[in-house]
């Protein structure tokens, strides 16, 4: 079974691989303090826009104030755009 991915995830995938496979983001607030809502708010908005792609193409983890995208397959191919 070929799994495919979204133009989204597709292009997720070209930065990551253009950058070693991974990006980390941490998450302060204006005092400088941890913000782990914020960093909620992002992996969860990522997790939801790439939802059919996770855990097959790309990795999405939160740790308090951090998140990071991992790619896992770089040679996942796209999936056809559906017409409206």
């Amino acid at each position: 079974m070929t799994t495919t991915i979204s133009l989204a995830t597709a292009n997720l995938m070209e930065y990551l691989k253009s950058i070693g496979g991974s990006d980390v983001h941490e998450f302060v607030d204006e005092k400088g303090e941890p913000d782990p809502l914020a960093a909620r708010r992002l992996a969860e908005c990522l997790r939801s826009r790439h939802a059919a792609d996770l855990n097959q193409a790309i990795t999405v983890t939160q740790s308090a104030n951090r998140v990071v995208v991992t790619l896992v397959d770089d040679q996942a191919p796209l999936r056809p755009l559906r017409r409206r």
